[in-house]
């Protein structure tokens, strides 16, 4: 019943929803060009919206549901090492990121009940009752949530503590919190670089974290790719940044590229540009002046 749910609530949004629609196309437009056809745009434009509606209907069932039922549904097998290992240790901060990619809900509540309870950001989003019942859901499997004012200092005093942080790396920077630009399926966007700093901070590692859907609606939590933040070639602090925000985006653009249909296409993930002729850039995109590609990354 739960599935028909989603998958209606996505019918009526792609059906109804104008704009994102038209935003997830451009986005696919602007990532495959001509090695796509219209039909397999249209096709994972539509799977986009599945995607969404499936991660608010996870929300609302995991409310109800008994923890042994939640984990029922995420299998932790490709982690399994990573869990018994490095996180047991736990000598170095441990920050993970994670796309808005598959079952990020479900996977992230199951990563609390498996003894992993994360710090995380709770971002506003436009509707403030779906905020509350992602902050609701969240903590009810263990996991910290911080508000946005002062969130940098809170996440960089547990990665300290060696308490797991978690962010998501697929999301813009905002002004004034620093940013640097970073190419994304061959264009810059303004990459958030929270993710980099808590780990030089904490002289920890990045653990790049991804919840894919699998049949008969299942979640299985993957680690990509473990980056320590001592490894890089750069020795100076925004070029530390740089080197290890460059390492993450990477390893997910890799993959949306070979699974387009669980990402979230509908996200402006180009609003912003640094220059103002729009060339590849969405219809969408804006240009913003005081966030030039120059831009250096917040002070330590």
């Amino acid at each position: 019943m739960l599935h028909f749910f989603s998958w209606l609530l996505a019918s009526i949004g792609y059906a109804t929803c104008s704009e994102d629609r038209q935003v997830a196309l451009a986005n696919l437009d602007l990532a495959f060009g001509d090695a796509m056809s219209p039909e397999e745009k249209r096709r994972i434009a539509r799977a986009s919206f599945d995607t969404l509606a499936r991660n608010l209907c996870d929300l609302v069932w995991a409310g109800g549901a008994k923890p042994e039922a939640l984990l029922n549904l995420v299998d932790f097998s490709d982690a399994h090492r990573f869990i018994t290992q490095e996180l047991q240790v736990a000598d170095k901060g441990i920050v993970f990121i994670l796309p808005h990619l598959g079952s990020w809900e479900l996977g992230g509540l199951a990563c609390g009940l498996i003894g992993i309870p994360l710090t995380t950001i709770a971002e506003p989003g436009t509707n403030p009752h779906i905020d509350d019942m992602i902050t609701i859901a969240r903590r009810s499997t263990g996991h910290k949530i911080v508000p946005p004012r002062n969130s940098m200092l809170t996440m960089v005093r547990a990665a300290m503590r060696r308490q797991p942080v978690a962010l998501f790396i697929d999301v813009n920077a905002r002004r004034g919190r620093g940013g640097i630009w970073l190419d994304f399926f061959g264009v810059p966007v303004y990459q958030s670089v929270a993710a980099a700093e808590l780990a030089i901070r904490s002289n920890g590692k990045i653990v790049c974290s991804l919840p894919s859907n699998e049949p008969g609606g299942r979640v299985r939590v993957q680690f990509l790719a473990l980056i320590d933040a001592a490894d890089t070639i750069a020795t100076d602090h925004e070029g530390r940044v740089r080197e290890l925000s460059e390492k993450t985006l990477r390893v997910y653009e890799a993959y949306i590229r070979e699974h387009p249909d669980q990402w979230l296409w509908t996200y402006k993930r180009w609003k912003r540009r640094p220059c103002p002729e729009r060339g590849k850039y969405p219809f969408y995109s804006k240009y913003y002046p005081e966030t030039p590609a120059e831009k250096s990354v917040e002070a330590s």
